[in-house]
């Protein structure tokens, strides 16, 4: 199992986040849906851990986005405008758009530009702009595009393969491989440099509220170059990249 980390949260997550007795719920069958977009490497499984601490209604009205191909050249807010109209979101409305990793960069774009709207976003070990990544991410987004795509395949089977041993202690480690595995492998190369080059021109800003959570110690988006742009709401003490595994029972009860 994952090892835990010591969470600290404040007493108010987020400007307009609120508990609600049940009585005071709306009719369920009026409630908009949610919507969740996973990280590179990663599909719908990716909120596994996460969905089995969720109460059935909420479950069933979950969406999910699947990662496609990127374009040469493609910029993130492209990438991310695509790839939501191709899948039939443009202009829906959700009551929460919940993105891990390059997930949450995808949400953010989309809900700047008003491809999707929600009442509520939930961010989980993401950045608010290519600035933020560290200084592992930026040698990967610099190195990856030289790789000819011809080796592609075998890197990303490689890497499927270890993954296990790597992440031994991890009961997900299997289904995570397998989530590689099944990943377009180009887009595995292009989406690095896709994100350092994204510099949105109010990073950190929505037209919803939203909830961030992070690590303290993720090696690839820097918790310390985060908080200059905005303080993080949910921070993991010790936590890496991997957060929705290990506090996945902290970021169901945020939905």
């Amino acid at each position: 199992m994952p090892e835990k980390h010591t969470v600290r949260r404040r007493s108010s997550v987020s400007p307009g986040v609120s508990k609600r007795s049940p009585a005071s719920r709306p009719d369920p069958k009026k409630r908009l849906p949610l919507l969740c977009i996973p990280g590179l490497g990663g599909d719908r499984r990716i909120f596994d851990p996460i969905l089995k601490h969720l109460a059935p209604d909420i479950r069933a009205r979950i969406r999910f986005v699947d990662l496609s191909p990127a374009r040469l050249h493609e910029s993130l807010g492209d990438y991310s405008n695509r790839i939501l109209r191709d899948q039939g979101f443009q202009n829906a409305k959700f009551s929460h758009v919940v993105g891990i990793s390059f997930g949450g960069m995808i949400a953010q774009e989309a809900l700047r530009s008003g491809g999707i709207q929600a009442k509520q976003a939930l961010l989980i070990s993401t950045a608010l702009s290519g600035s933020d990544l560290t200084m592992l991410s930026r040698i990967c987004a610099s190195c990856l595009p030289l790789i000819p795509d011809f080796m592609h395949g075998a890197i990303v089977w490689f890497l499927a393969a270890v993954y296990p041993w790597v992440r031994f202690r991890m009961t997900e480690a299997g289904t995570f491989a397998n989530m590689l595995r099944a990943q377009d492998p180009g887009l595995l190369f292009r989406v690095p440099a896709m994100i350092a080059q994204w510099n949105p021109e109010f990073p950190g800003k929505l037209p919803c509220a939203f909830v961030h959570v992070q690590g303290t110690r993720d090696p690839l988006i820097s918790y310390n170059r985060l908080k200059r742009t905005r303080s993080v709401d949910v921070p993991v003490a010790g936590g890496n990249h991997l957060v929705f595994v290990s506090e996945a029972r902290l970021i169901a009860s945020l939905f």
